[in-house]
């Protein structure tokens, strides 16, 4: 008769009782080794005591890990002050910590290293790897383990000379003469070619050069895609960030324009794209949709990001801050005070939003984000439509003049 272990209720027991022994000895299988942790302690010991400006690679075979000598204290002192070991970056060692070969070729990308490294641990070898900051990755069996993301001294460098998360106001600022350029702005509006094809396909009675001329802000189509995508590419260039994602998903199934963490990789910012102007429609052939200032900005983006920032907040993220980014491409000229935005003015929407009653907010949200209609809102809150209409233009001018009250007091404070 068969036992079939799964149905065995001992069995079963033991299992519980070594789990975590049996995840590590899975999962880890070398890592959880008492050498590998030595090399491990050893490594870091040395690094503490001869701090190098360079990345370093060890390599060692699994067989020499598993067979260190018993004197791997001293060993790896002389290893750490041999000439041969300063001079190079990358060191394959015995189990004695004896030198067998260097090189100090490997000069490739951030990414080219780690896949490198990555293949090279799939046979039979392990690589520890030392940043000038102290910090040890390793590669076994294909994985790569540790807190590093830097691989190589160009990477490291090209991080450091990112500006902070703190100092976003002045990257936004910098983006905002970014987008002055020809070949930034040019990118975001339908071509001339394309336009004159546009003035056929509508029949217009302008000449080619009017109907460019009249059109010449027309938007492509998905605009805030654009927007969204050149504005990311520009902060991960100049953001020292843990990360920069786009369409980051919420719990409420809501998404995040663009999502930050700081290089600590803790504190999450957030950024949401709007736009307004006019767009080209997705078949290139009319013109697609149209947004002004109001209400898709004030008050509605406000209202949109007063409630991300409420989640985040019961989602208990560690959030820190939220930005509201406003493409204006229409032709005519903003106030002076709209075109240059104090970034610094952090627009305290969700106090806004919390001047609601509880059934006004309610209504806003299901009206702003929900993106229900008068009558669906009504059937849900046993309301009748025209009410639901009423309650909802007063809950919105009530958030208006909070957030204008706002700006008035944060300018006598500044002055």
């Amino acid at each position: 008769m068969k036992t079939k272990f799964s149905q065995n209720a001992n069995f079963k027991d033991l299992l519980k009782r070594n789990q975590n022994a049996i995840v590590d000895a899975a999962l880890n299988g070398l890592e959880a080794t008492d050498n590998f942790k030595l090399m491990q302690s050893l490594i870091k010991a040395m690094c503490d005591k001869h701090p190098d400006n360079s990345f370093k690679y060890i390599v060692i075979s699994e067989e020499d890990l598993l067979n260190l000598t018993t004197n791997a204290d001293s060993a790896i002192e002389q290893l750490f002050t041999d000439q041969l070991f300063i001079q190079n970056r990358h060191i394959v060692i015995d189990s004695n910590f004896n030198i067998q070969e260097v090189n100090n070729d490997l000069n490739k990308d951030n990414n080219e290293t780690r896949r490198i490294f990555t293949q090279m641990s799939m046979d039979g070898v392990v690589v520890f790897m030392v940043s000038p900051e102290g910090i040890i990755n390793y590669f076994v069996n294909g994985r790569d383990g540790g807190d590093s993301i830097f691989y190589e001294s160009s990477a490291l460098h090209s991080f450091n000379s990112k500006k902070p998360i703190s100092e976003l106001p002045r990257v936004l600022e910098d983006y905002r003469k970014h987008l002055k350029l020809r070949d930034t702005y040019s990118k975001f509006f339908v071509e001339k070619s394309h336009l004159k094809s546009l003035r056929a396909d509508l029949g217009s009675e302008l000449s080619d050069e009017q109907f460019v001329k009249a059109n010449k802000q027309l938007l492509r189509n998905t605009p805030e895609d654009c927007f969204r995508d050149d504005l990311r590419m520009f902060l991960k260039e100049k953001l020292k960030v843990f990360f920069v994602q786009k369409e980051v998903m919420l719990e409420s199934l809501k998404r995040l324009d663009i999502a930050m963490i700081d290089e600590d990789g803790e504190g999450l910012y957030f950024i949401e794209i709007k736009w307004v102007g006019t767009s080209i429609h997705k078949l290139g052939k009319r013109i697609g949709t149209t947004y002004s200032a109001k209400p898709r900005i004030v008050p509605e983006a406000f209202i949109q990001s007063a409630a991300y920032i409420t989640e985040l907040l019961a989602e208990e993220k560690d959030f820190k801050l939220g930005y509201l980014a406003v493409f204006d491409a229409r032709e005519e000229e903003l106030p002076e005070q709209a075109t240059a935005p104090d970034y610094d003015l952090a627009i305290d929407v969700k106090k806004a939003f919390f001047v609601l009653s509880e059934e006004e907010q309610i209504l806003v949200g299901l009206s702003v984000f929900g993106g229900y209609c008068s009558q669906e809102i009504g059937e849900m809150m046993r309301l009748n439509p025209n009410t639901v209409r009423s309650k909802r233009s007063r809950a919105l001018k009530k958030m208006e003049c909070v957030l204008g009250s706002y700006g008035e007091d944060e300018k006598e404070r500044r002055e």
